[in-house]
């Protein structure tokens, strides 16, 4: 349950299939009566009837959508006065539950299987984004509210995108926690969105995975604070040279990626994450394979991961970029904190160093061309 919505396991009994039912209850404008219908809060009929308006456009956008890594929306309907949308029931877990766990642990998640869920998901983001409505006319729709825990990954090792185009009707982007710290969303809105631009061009997402990227690479927050105003600040201006270099430590070559996700003028990041997810895959085959995506989730689940006993990952500080759990946001003391990847029962002994000395093997590499290529320019002039 959340302000936005309240959703049921359910049957469907003219297939017998167990499906996921999302009923439509905004708790800033909507109240539930005596005979349990929704109706409108007194003062926000024309807000509950614009925003209910747009839960139908929305949804009915993605009943026709057809792809592996956006879940499927089976149909749109109402009961007394209540609107729902039936859906795919997903046997999985939320990325942000993982995320949250090993963070506490002080672990890494293995980087193949970092890099699959992000390839993944930019594949759902570039057939969204890439849609034509029943005219044929390009008709992109953005998600909006791209977080980790709109993602989820079942036990098949697929990543399925979450509230697809629904989140931008929740008005609870800004709000805090009792304690006053900021909630989820804001630490990863793109810098247009919190300037309110509309409408919201797709690389707003774009921006979005890019901060769900480096949070799986490295296991921090990249934009953490303790209130909303000072994560509205490090989203509009936080210098990111320092996370560059943090992801590239984690996993060599990511630094680059990050830099066309997170660049802050829009017309500087991929026009389609279809390019992202083609660089990802690429890294991810190159990368040791640890585990699959699969038997992660299903080691996960079993609570088989410990923190590896071998040697630890670089030492990182979370004093300017780390953070404590996804719903308090709050930034952390400066002490350092070691990091290693999570061990993977009968692999306990993983060498971490493969990853380090993979990137200092690519830059001999790319010095040895550059030479090779000065040289050959040099004979052809002489």
């Amino acid at each position: 349950r959340g302000g936005f919505g309240i959703t049921y396991k359910a049957r469907d009994q003219s297939t017998d299939e167990i499906v996921a039912i999302k009923e439509y209850f905004p708790e800033f404008a909507a109240r539930r009566c005596d005979d349990g219908s929704v109706a409108a809060r007194d003062g926000q009929e024309d807000i509950f009837a614009k925003y209910q308006q747009a839960f139908r456009d929305e949804a009915e956008a993605l009943s026709g959508f057809d792809h592996p890594n956006i879940v499927e929306v089976f149909e749109l309907g109402e009961h007394e006065g209540s609107l729902f949308i039936a859906m795919e029931l997903i046997d999985g877990i939320p990325l942000s539950r993982v995320l949250r766990r090993f963070r506490s642990d002080s672990m890494l998640i293995p980087v193949n299987v970092a890099l699959d869920i992000a390839a993944q998901t930019c594949r759902g983001l570039s057939y969204a984004h890439n849609v034509e409505n029943r005219y044929g006319k390009h008709a992109p729709v953005v998600h909006r509210d791209l977080k980790p825990s709109n993602i989820m990954v079942t036990t098949r090792g697929v990543a399925k995108i979450l509230d697809f185009g629904l989140a931008r009707t929740d008005n609870s982007e800004m709000a805090t926690t009792g304690s006053g710290l900021a909630k989820g969303t804001p630490l990863y809105m793109s810098p247009e969105h919190l300037e309110g631009v509309r409408p919201y061009p797709p690389q707003a997402d774009i921006f979005s995975f890019g901060v769900i990227l480096y949070e799986l690479a490295t296991g921090k927050l990249l934009f953490g604070a303790g209130s909303i105003p000072e994560i509205i600040g490090r989203v509009q201006w936080q210098d990111l040279k320092k996370a560059r270099t943090e992801a590239d430590q984690a996993i060599p070559g990511l630094g680059e990626v990050l830099d066309e996700c997170l660049a802050r003028p829009i017309e500087r990041r991929w026009s389609d994450a279809h390019e992202g997810a083609r660089l990802l895959e690429s890294m991810a085959r190159q990368a040791r394979q640890m585990t699959s995506t699969e038997d992660f989730v299903q080691r996960f689940q079993e609570g088989r991961y410990a923190r590896s006993a071998g040697k630890a990952a670089k030492p990182r500080s979370k004093g300017s970029f780390g953070g404590s759990s996804d719903s308090a946001s709050k930034q952390p003391d400066s002490k350092e904190q070691t990091l290693s990847y999570a061990a993977i029962p009968g692999q306990e002994d993983f060498d971490e160093a493969y990853y380090r000395g993979r990137r200092r093997r690519r830059t001999l590499l790319m010095a040895s061309l550059l030479l090779a290529a000065a040289t050959l320019i040099g004979g052809v002039a002489g």
